[in-house]
């Protein structure tokens, strides 16, 4: 199976959402703007923040079929909520 995308599932969903499950552990769903009929299913993916260098566990919510670009696109969006939440710079100025 092919991992780039055609013209119709190209868009990546801007208003995809992620959750913090727990510490290091990101739920996230919606990533492509492309309804799909059938059952949802749960990528396990990991991803490394590029700043403190954690291992970051992605869960995905998507199709069976899910392209690799959208897969990408999940972790990306997991290490920028990591940034947000959790990385060490964002504790000190929360204090």
């Amino acid at each position: 199976m092919s991992s780039t995308p055609d013209s119709k599932d190209r868009q990546i969903n801007p208003e995809a959402t992620v959750e913090r499950m727990s510490e290091g552990k990101f739920y996230v769903r919606d990533v492509v703007m492309q309804p799909w009929a059938g059952p949802d299913w749960y990528h396990p993916l990991s991803t490394e923040c590029s700043y403190c260098h954690r291992t970051l566990e992605v869960h995905l919510r998507a199709p069976l079929n899910v392209a690799k670009f959208a897969k990408d696109e999940a972790c990306r969006i997991a290490v920028l909520e990591h940034l947000r939440t959790e990385h060490p710079t964002a504790k000190k100025r929360q204090a």
